[in-house]
């Protein structure tokens, strides 16, 4: 009982932010099975990009998402912008763009010179699931390669935070489908283990990356844009 009136108080929180998904974000109060419920209610477009650098560059998503990675788990508030800037120190404008981008070996390089452990594994989704922390991944939608944060696991889910398309989720089959050579870079703070210490951080998968058992009610929700885990279009064919 308790988790079902857990799943509806999420649910009632997520309906919320239908209601502010065309106005700036305000506070709103509302009873729920007798509670009162006081949410701060965001547009949808803040609420998918949270805690995310964004790219800028069609070239730029290796660069965005190590900027997340610093901010939102390392707690570095180092930009897109900056990361590029010293990269091309190294790797010309024009080669990375004919390159499709920087690689794994460009942004494990910019972190290291940053003073932070870098090490990048051949992982599988047990060990995503594991970890408790997140990684930077390379995956390949339609032979376009793209760089993310795996966030965490929950249940069959993989929850991303993606510098294009936002905060989402893939069913884990689908993801591992995605995912370059199940290569994964983990960026450590030498002076400090965020996960024995138990610190939390912006990135880390919490209530609000709602799981849903039933479908139909994930989809109608997602297709309102009422929740923030948005679910890669290729899954609704």
């Amino acid at each position: 009982m308790a988790g079902i009136r857990k799943l509806f108080l999420s649910l009632a929180v997520s309906s919320l932010l239908i209601t502010g998904a065309a106005s700036p974000a305000r506070a709103t109060t509302i009873n729920v099975g007798g509670l009162r419920l006081h949410k701060k209610v965001s547009t949808m477009l803040e609420v998918k990009h949270q805690n995310i650098s964004r790219q800028s560059r069609d070239y730029t998503c290796g660069a965005a998402a190590l900027s997340t990675l610093l901010n939102y788990y390392l707690d570095d508030p180092v930009s897109e912008e900056e990361i590029i800037h010293e990269l091309h120190k190294h790797v010309p404008r024009e080669k990375a763009i004919e390159r499709g981008g920087f690689t794994l070996l460009d942004l494990k390089n910019f972190a290291q010179a940053k003073g932070y452990n870098v090490t990048g594994y051949r992982m599988d989704t047990a060990f995503l699931r594991q970890v408790k922390q997140p990684v930077l991944v390379r995956i390949n939608l339609r032979n376009y390669s793209h760089f993310v944060i795996v966030k965490g696991v929950l249940a069959d889910r993989i929850f991303m935070a993606d510098p294009t398309a936002g905060n989402l989720s893939m069913k884990i089959p689908q993801f591992e489908k995605i995912w370059t050579n199940g290569i994964g870079l983990i960026v450590e703070d030498p002076t400090e283990d965020r996960i024995a210490e138990g610190k939390t951080y912006a990135l880390k998968v919490d209530d609000d990356d709602i799981i849903i058992s039933d479908y139909k009610r994930l989809r109608q929700l997602i297709d309102n844009g009422a929740i923030r885990t948005a679910i890669y279009p290729s899954e609704w064919k």
